[in-house]
């Protein structure tokens, strides 16, 4: 089977790392396209548009995005072996370690050239069209050892947290809490990791998406090219972890934080949310948000 492989980047540190995991593969029977620097919407339309106009060339396309590490160099084998194997699966997606949560999450996905993309909603942009039951999601591939954000800046860091609690708050928008579940559930076991070891980066990524909770960040944000998120960044450089912890401990007792992720959810539902100002974002990061357009 001949492959295609597509990875977007941008401010992503592995990505390095990223193309040299996929080049020690000992599968060589695929071709690499990278797209860089691209707005958010955009990147994704050009990675699965090119998906869509070279099908007729390869049989598989994988998605390998550029903070994703391969450590087995079997893995492309075994992917290959399984859609052989498996006839009946479009879309096999494979569970990736990941660092925020220091749990598995689904996160590397390959189609069968003959899926189709639908690449207009900026929320869920990389929605493919098959049928649940040619869907498969490998839950044991832990063995191959295949790494989400191994070592992220403080501002990829952020950003993961803008994007899971910007979703959570559009698709409570949306009326759809079982998406917004889902993204409850990845920010409180990102918070529960962030006590555990508490690692800056983690309580940046947690303090991101309870920011994208209130409205401080908006789908506009989502690209990683907008000023606020680096301005919000340079805010918190002052503070320490306690001051973090406290930070992120008040919004959350202002969002149904300490709630179970469903249970969040409904709360959201039922209560709202109220939105924050440019003046409740300043005094929350003592003044140093400054007052410039996002």
């Amino acid at each position: 089977m001949r492959v295609l492989v597509g990875t977007l980047v941008t401010i992503e540190k592995e990505f390095e790392a990223c193309v040299e995991s996929i080049a020690r593969q000992t599968y060589r029977n695929y071709h690499h396209v990278v797209f860089r620097d691209l707005e958010s919407l955009a990147a994704q339309r050009m990675l699965y548009g090119t998906f869509m106009e070279r099908a007729a060339e390869f049989d598989l396309l994988m998605r390998v995005d550029a903070d994703m590490v391969i450590e087995n160099p079997q893995f492309f084998a075994w992917i290959v072996e399984q859609m052989t194997r498996r006839p009946s699966i479009e879309m096999l997606s494979i569970d990736i370690h990941d660092y925020f949560t220091d749990r598995l999450i689904t996160g590397l996905h390959t189609y069968r050239s003959t899926v189709t993309f639908s690449v207009d909603d900026p929320i869920q942009p990389d929605r493919v069209v098959v049928a649940k039951q040619h869907q498969q999601i490998e839950r044991s591939a832990i063995g191959f050892g295949v790494r989400h954000c191994t070592d992220p800046s403080p501002l990829q860091a952020l950003h993961y947290g803008i994007h899971r609690g910007v979703k959570l708050r559009e698709w409570m928008r949306r009326g759809d809490t079982s998406h917004a579940s889902w993204y409850a559930s990845v920010i409180r076991q990102t918070w529960r990791n962030y006590v555990r070891r508490r690692e800056r980066r983690v309580g940046l990524a947690v303090l991101g998406a309870e920011l994208g909770i209130r409205g401080v960040f908006a789908i506009d944000h989502l690209n990683h090219h907008t000023e606020l998120p680096k301005r919000v960044l340079r805010a918190t450089e002052h503070l320490d972890d306690a001051a973090i912890a406290q930070m992120v401990g008040r919004l959350q007792r202002e969002t149904w934080g300490f709630l179970p992720a469903r249970l969040r959810t409904y709360a959201l539902r039922w209560n709202g949310v109220r939105a924050f100002s440019r003046t409740d974002v300043d005094a929350l990061l003592g003044g140093c948000a400054g007052s410039e357009p996002t």
